[in-house]
């Protein structure tokens, strides 16, 4: 199943013939993609230089697929900052089980 942003994570496409899957995980699947993407495309070129067509091209989805999961590059770009803070944050949030010595 597809994953997150960018690095060994890969977001997988799914298969592109008729396949059976629910919509709304097809819809998720290229949201992430997407995610993954546009942080790939600004670390290579820039956020100044990314485009909508180069992110919706490496996700391997159309343009018009981006338009349905979001605004624009700038929400996009938003919604990867958002994945990237939560997967630094995972470790600071989760409670240490193992207790501190007090002596």
């Amino acid at each position: 199943m597809p994953t997150r942003v960018a690095g060994n994570n890969e977001a997988q496409r799914l298969p592109p013939e008729s396949h059976g899957i629910p919509a709304e995980v097809v819809a998720r699947n290229q949201r992430e993609r997407l995610v993954a993407a546009i942080a790939e495309e600004c670390a290579e070129v820039g956020y100044a230089e990314a485009t909508v067509a180069a992110v919706a091209k490496r996700a391997g989805v159309s343009s018009l697929t981006f338009y349905k999961q979001f605004k624009g590059k700038r929400e996009c770009m938003l919604a990867a900052h958002e994945e990237l803070l939560g997967r630094l944050l995972e470790p600071v949030d989760t409670p240490d089980l193992q207790p501190v010595p007090t002596s």
